[in-house]
C-alpha cells in the first residue's frame, strides 16, 4: 500500500543469505531503493519505532553499495565469459585491492572496516600460499593482454618467467623420452607375433566353400 502512494515499484525486501554473498549487496540495494517507503511504514508502527534507521546509516548503506558494486561487476565478468578466466585473476583481485578496497582518509569508519575484512579474505584466499600464487601469476603471464605483469616487481616477474622456462624444458625432456628413436621402431616392427604371419600366409579357401 505503501509503495502504491509514494508510486514505487512493488517489490518485496531482499534477505541476506550466507551461500550467496551476492545477496547482502542485493539487501543492501533493495533497502536503499525502499528507503522511504520502509520509513513511512515503520513511523506509523509504533511497536516497531526502534527499527527506524539514522541519517548516518542509510548513508553508510548507500556507501557499502558503492564499495560491493565492483565485486559484482567482477563476478559477472569472469561468470560470463566463454573462455577460461584463470589467468584474470590476479589483476582483477589487484585491481580490487589496490583501487577498491583502498582505504582513504575521509572513509566511514564502518566502511573503512568493510574495506580491511575483505581485503584479508581475499589474500587469504588467493595469496596465502607460494604455490596457489605462483600458479595464478603463470597462469597471467601465458596470456598475451597480461603478460607484462604489471602488478608485480621485477624480481617477482624473473620469478614467474624462470618457473615458465623451468616448465617448459621439462615438458620437452618428457616428450622426448616418449618417442622412438628409429632402432626402437625397427625392432617394434618386426618383432610381430607368430600367429599373424602364419595368418597372413595361409591360402585362401577354394570359390565353393566360400558360396556354400
Amino acid at each position: 500500500e505503501k509503495q502504491k502512494q509514494q508510486n514505487s515499484v512493488h517489490c518485496m525486501l531482499v534477505s541476506d543469505r550466507v551461500s550467496w554473498w551476492g545477496s547482502t549487496l542485493a539487501m543492501l540495494q533493495r533497502l536503499k531503493e525502499q528507503q522511504f517507503t520502509i520509513a513511512s511504514v515503520l513511523v506509523e508502527d509504533s511497536n516497531n519505532h526502534h527499527l527506524m534507521l539514522e541519517g548516518s546509516e542509510w548513508n553508510t548503506i548507500e556507501v557499502l553499495v558503492e564499495l560491493l558494486q565492483p565485486f559484482k561487476q567482477v563476478a559477472e565478468m569472469l561468470s560470463a565469459s566463454k573462455y577460461p578466466t584463470i589467468s584474470m585473476v590476479k589483476p582483477l583481485l589487484h585491481m580490487l585491492l589496490n583501487t577498491t578496497l583502498n582505504i582513504k582518509e575521509n572513509d566511514l569508519k564502518e566502511i573503512s572496516m568493510a574495506k580491511e575484512v575483505i581485503a584479508k579474505e581475499l589474500a587469504t584466499t588467493y595469496q596465502h600460499t607460494p604455490e596457489i600464487d605462483m600458479f595464478l601469476n603463470v597462469a597471467t603471464f601465458l596470456d598475451p593482454r597480461y603478460k607484462k605483469l604489471p602488478f608485480l616487481s621485477a624480481f617477482e616477474r624473473q620469478q614467474v618467467e624462470n618457473k615458465v622456462v623451468e616448465e617448459a624444458k621439462s615438458l620437452l625432456e618428457k616428450m622426448k623420452e616418449n618417442t622412438f628413436r628409429p632402432e626402437e621402431q625397427f625392432f617394434a616392427v618386426s618383432e610381430e607375433p607368430p600367429l599373424k604371419k602364419v595368418a597372413v600366409a595361409s591360402p585362401l579357401p577354394p570359390t565353393s566353400a566360400i558360396n556354400n
